[in-house]
């Protein structure tokens, strides 16, 4: 179940434009990384909107001990793992600075 509950994150970033296919096994590695996987298992992704996504994530990392079941430890833990997906600030100031240079109010949208 976890690695259907990865490759659907993965999938739905790709989808929301948070990544692209380049970035896949990099994200893949972090996401393994952070839930402590030494070993991968390729599944079909789970469906979801992000909630139901990153829910099995949480419920993995809780039941092998990588965080305790509180609300605070799963609310730093799913953010912990969407951090994977969001790009740097200097990444996001360079595309705000291009897009309003063509268009201030685009770029604010």
């Amino acid at each position: 179940m976890i690695y259907r509950a990865i490759n659907g994150l993965i999938r739905h970033a790709i989808e929301a434009d948070l990544i692209t296919n380049d970035d896949i096994f990099v994200v893949r590695n972090q996401l393994m990384d952070i839930l402590k996987l030494t070993d991968w298992n390729d599944k079909e992704p789970l469906t979801g909107n992000i909630e139901e996504l990153l829910e099995p994530l949480i419920d993995y990392a809780v039941k092998a001990g990588i965080i305790e079941d509180t609300s605070v430890q799963r609310d730093l833990f799913d953010t912990r793992v969407m951090g994977v997906f969001t790009p740097m600030p200097r990444e996001v100031n360079a595309t705000f600075q291009r897009e309003y240079s063509a268009s201030p109010s685009a770029a604010t949208e």
